[in-house]
């Protein structure tokens, strides 16, 4: 459903408001800037990057929407930067779109700092982050940056509103209040949650598709603490952190960790032995990020 009625003009975007007029006189005086978008997971901020990366005179075969997750290495990266200089069937504009850069290894931001201060006109780099004090400084400073902000009340009900209207669906207002409360005004998990609880009528089962909805941000992570909340020994815990390493970094396990464990106090799923494992991951706070996280998970068994 998110993906179906994603906005495609800063007109269909709810909220954010004054970060759409920046962005529209941007594009009407075509001065353009490398920008970053931070906040959320599901608060908008890859739509603003298509959106920007449309209106900068890019077609999509131009645009590169690259998930820092799979390409944190230096050579992908100087790849990368290299092929947008290359000429190009589809017309001479570019778009560089770095979803999730905090992800990046220091020595691979490292990469970025050069070109992004002399970009030439036709070339646009567009950053995307819930995380952006994870980057070093010297990058953030080559960007704009915007954070964009969750829905208040008055949006997300427009929005819940207008997706119920274009899908000609009718919804009872217990279930309406529902979604909109669980949701906390991410338009995402509006959306997600509007696609789960659709052909459902009982509300202890819409309450508790609801609470999943809001605890699946990261499948991997999820998988992790389930494992580790069923077991109580270290060899299958290690199997599964070894899989999450393979594309998150220690901290954003770390915090993945800490978030889905906080929001399950919330919730109808309790995490067992979350709070010993919570702690013991605030501790974790420090270099070296990924032996502190193993002896953390170690530590709470």
């Amino acid at each position: 459903m998110h993906l179906k009625h994603r906005p495609k003009t800063f007109e269909e975007v709810v909220g954010n408001d004054h970060i759409k007029q920046v962005l529209k006189q941007w594009c009407e005086n075509k001065t353009f800037s490398p920008v970053m978008f931070e906040g959320e997971r599901g608060c908008a901020k890859t739509t603003l990057a298509h959106i920007v990366a449309k209106e900068f005179g890019a077609p999509d075969e131009n645009i590169t929407d690259l998930n820092c997750v799979h390409f944190s290495g230096v050579d992908n990266m100087r790849e990368r930067m290299d092929s947008l200089h290359k000429s190009s069937l589809f017309g001479k504009y570019k778009v560089l779109i770095l979803d999730e850069i905090h992800k990046l290894y220091a020595v691979t931001q490292q990469v970025l700092l050069k070109p992004l201060e002399a970009l030439p006109p036709n070339i646009l780099i567009i950053a995307c982050s819930t995380e952006p004090n994870s980057l070093i400084s010297t990058l953030l400073d080559r960007f704009v940056r915007f954070r964009v902000s969750l829905l208040n009340f008055t949006e997300s009900e427009y929005l819940l509103s207008s997706v119920l209207a274009k899908e000609g669906i009718t919804f009872p207002k217990w279930k309406k209040a529902l979604l909109l409360e669980e949701s906390e005004g991410n338009p995402r998990r509006i959306l997600t949650g509007l696609s789960k609880i659709i052909n459902i009528n009982d509300e202890e089962e819409v309450k508790y598709l609801l609470d999943l909805n809001n605890i699946e941000e990261n499948s991997d992570i999820l998988k992790l603490l389930r494992v580790f909340n069923t077991v109580n020994s270290w060899e299958p815990v290690k199997n599964e952190l070894k899989i999450c390493l393979k594309t998150n970094s220690p901290n954003n396990i770390r915090v993945g960790l800490m978030n889905i464990i906080s929001g399950s106090l919330m919730s109808n799923f309790p995490i067992l032995k979350g709070i010993k494992l919570y702690d013991n991951l605030i501790k974790a706070e420090v270099y070296p990020e990924k032996a502190n996280l193993i002896m953390a998970l170690y530590k709470s068994i």
